[in-house]
């Protein structure tokens, strides 16, 4: 009789194949953000195996891990392990994301590993210079506790629920298990914005090629900040705005009737030129950029980008979402040098006197203002 395949990556230890498909099982459960453990105590070669998350993915059913055998070369396998198999729902055609459509429906799970046939547009919203579509989300509140608990074990004691230790994670500074959701979008903007957003480098990237393509069909958009000026002075700007791109396109159009390749050809396309890109980034690093790109100091453009993505993920990682608000979007910090300042106007002192002699500057005295405002209530 063949003997059959072992995977040995731990010394004195071998692993059938039984056993490898179940540790991989067990950790697209855990990156998916499923909730079953139905760990078994099992003897191998004499020692004590603890083993979970044993469900088969191609078929949802409990797959069936080897005994000790009695010879190293012939393991045999165990009975299914008791109580009934709750099978993990089967994903849908091309789903990319855990819950699809309205976020408080159970959509179908996407475990890792799976090829996906389309991008789905799960939410999308309109900005006045371009678009910005959610169309993948993987992970959960559920999950993030899941890959939170790894650090334990099973035998660990429970000190929180899942988001309760979501909470602890986010307030104490623990993103790496945040950084197990992922999140996909595809935006559309002026490249003015574009070489903006993509400064962002911890996300995967990939762009409307001007190498291997024409210019979008879409002519640019007027910038939302506009909308302050007066109306005069708003068309005077659109006129020459859409004379420019009109200008533009006609110099990349005979560029190339003359024989020049694309990618020589787009360098007469101004920066209010559309683009679009695909961007991945997961969850811990994409609620750093909207800390950023949702600040009063933040070009307006980008901001209604930030404002409409923060409306689609929140109820998608409402523990995460809640604990980033309260910890760090809306939080206050002070600065070392600025405590003694706040205690010195908390004492009573005038604060035009403290701030004018403390030293900082114009910029962070006025930092320091708001700040204080809000404590007082007054912002």
């Amino acid at each position: 009789m063949t003997p059959a395949p072992l995977i040995g990556y731990r010394r004195g230890v071998t692993h059938d194949p039984a056993y490898e498909a179940g540790r991989r099982a067990a950790i697209r459960h855990l990156l998916a953000g499923e909730r079953r453990s139905r760990p078994e105590t099992l003897a191998r070669e004499g020692r004590p195996f603890r083993l979970g998350y044993l469900e088969d993915f191609s078929t949802g059913a409990p797959s069936e891990p080897a005994t000790a055998p009695e010879t190293p070369a012939a393991p045999t396998p165990l009975a299914d392990p008791p109580g009934p198999a709750t099978a993990p729902p089967a994903p849908q055609d091309g789903a990319l994301h855990q819950r699809g459509g309205d976020p408080g429906e159970g959509a179908a799970a996407c475990h890792l590993g799976e090829v996906p046939v389309t991008w789905e547009v799960l939410e999308a919203a309109r900005t006045s210079v371009g678009e910005v579509e959610l169309v993948g989300v993987w992970g959960s509140d559920e999950g993030i506790a899941q890959v939170a608990r790894t650090s334990i074990g099973p035998s660990g004691r429970r000190v929180h629920d899942d988001a309760g230790l979501v909470r602890y994670l986010v307030e104490h500074g623990h993103t790496g298990p945040l950084e197990f959701a992922e999140t996909v979008w595809r935006v559309t903007a002026p490249v003015y914005l574009a070489r903006q957003w993509l400064r962002h480098r911890t996300a995967s990237v990939n762009e409307h090629s001007l190498r291997y393509s024409g210019p979008l069909d879409a002519g640019p958009e007027m910038p939302g900040s506009w909308a302050a000026l007066n109306p005069e002075a708003r068309e005077t700007l659109r006129a020459h705005q859409l004379d420019g791109w009109e200008q533009a396109t006609r110099d990349y159009d005979v560029a190339r009737a003359l024989g020049a390749k694309r990618e020589t050809a787009r360098i007469f396309l101004p920066l209010a030129a559309p683009t679009r890109w695909m961007w991945k980034i997961d969850l811990h690093n994409l609620l750093h950029f909207l800390l950023l790109r949702r600040a009063e100091d933040a070009q307006p453009e980008i901001r209604e980008y930030a404002q409409a993505m923060e409306r689609m993920i929140a109820p998608r990682f409402p523990a995460a979402y809640a604990a980033w608000r309260n910890f760090r979007a809306d939080a206050l910090t002070l600065a070392a040098d600025e405590i003694p300042i706040v205690r010195a106007i908390l004492a009573g002192a005038p604060a035009e006197e403290v701030l004018e002699a403390s030293g900082l500057g114009d910029r962070r005295r006025a930092a320091l203002l708001r700040k204080l405002d809000r404590l007082s209530g007054r912002t």
